[in-house]
């Protein structure tokens, strides 16, 4: 091999390990970041949980569940008290429409039943707002409010259906403990 060669070969293998390097530091990345929305999302439904589904001055833990979700569920959560009783579940659930999506964190008791919803920031095409709006006038079976951007049967659907999705999650997860 001539010194041409060498060189070339030289120059590969460092481009090779220049892209590995690369790959595993966005992956790295990707995982910190996920580590970091993950503990947002369990520090919300802590504080959901600590006015729904205790007494005053008790505290939860939110623990990740052992069980993998599927879309629309995108993360799901055991919530316990300090002395390891189990109190409720929650998730983070994809609420997606005709041009727009959002996120809901639904808590649910131990018993699976729904307790509470709460809309998240960083929906695209539909204000968290407006979500917030839709889920008040659903609990109170009134309508009106809403913005012209969203069709209001097409968010009653998606969000019924995302309900529906979080709440087979959380009933999933009570079986899988029992």
């Amino acid at each position: 091999m001539n010194n041409f060669t060498k060189e070339k070969a030289a120059e590969t293998a460092a481009a090779a390990a220049l892209v590995a390097l690369l790959a595993a530091a966005i992956a790295l990345g990707a995982m910190i970041q996920d580590r970091a929305e993950s503990g947002s999302i369990a520090a919300s439904l802590a504080r959901m949980a600590e006015r729904t589904l205790v007494p005053a001055g008790i505290s939860v833990q939110v623990l990740p569940s052992p069980l993998r979700a599927s879309l629309p569920v995108r993360r799901a959560f055991s919530i316990t008290d300090r002395a390891g009783r189990r109190v409720g579940t929650g998730a983070a659930v994809v609420v997606e429409g005709y041009g727009w999506t959002g996120e809901l964190l639904v808590l649910a008791d131990e018993r699976g039943r729904l307790v509470s919803t709460l809309p998240r920031n960083g929906a695209s095409g539909i204000r968290s707002e407006e979500l917030a709006v839709y889920l008040r006038q659903r609990e109170r079976k009134a309508s009106g409010g809403l913005d012209v951007s969203v069709d209001p049967r097409d968010l009653e659907f998606s969000v019924s259906r995302a309900l529906e999705a979080a709440l087979a999650a959380t009933r999933d997860g009570l079986e899988e403990t029992k």
